[in-house]
């Protein structure tokens, strides 16, 4: 697999991943410069930034889904599913994340507490 992911945010602040590798570019004047590079242990599905912090998630094939703080460049918390991520969502508010995956089940998180609230099973016949 070597498709790139790119995720752009309001503040002129892109996310760019292409295999394990993702990096957070700022966007604001005529020449992209990088604010962060960080590497993950497992090919990256999906990109999002945090709508309220320096935190950007990112989904992985081998089921993670991982808090780095762009700033200091790290993994702050890393949370393990029993299968792939393929896509997912952040509320508005911050604190809930919709991941998908790749049997096609979607489970709604928690992201204070970092649990699984709520699962919804076999309503799709392929990934979500």
């Amino acid at each position: 697999m070597n498709d790139a992911k790119f995720f752009y945010d309001t503040d002129k602040k892109a996310l760019i991943s292409q295999g394990t590798q993702i990096k957070a570019l700022d966007l604001s004047s005529n020449e992209a410069r990088v604010l962060a590079n960080v590497n993950l242990d497992s090919y990256v599905t999906c990109l999002q930034c945090h709508p309220l912090s320096q935190f950007v998630l990112a989904g992985t094939k081998a089921g993670t889904w991982n808090f780095i703080d762009i700033e200091t460049q790290r993994v702050v918390e890393s949370v393990k599913t029993e299968l792939p991520i393929t896509a997912f969502a952040i509320h508005t508010f911050g604190h809930m994340l919709a991941s998908g995956h790749a049997n096609g089940s979607i489970k709604i998180w928690d992201l204070r507490t970092q649990r699984a609230e709520f699962e919804i099973n076999n309503d799709f016949s392929g990934a979500v």
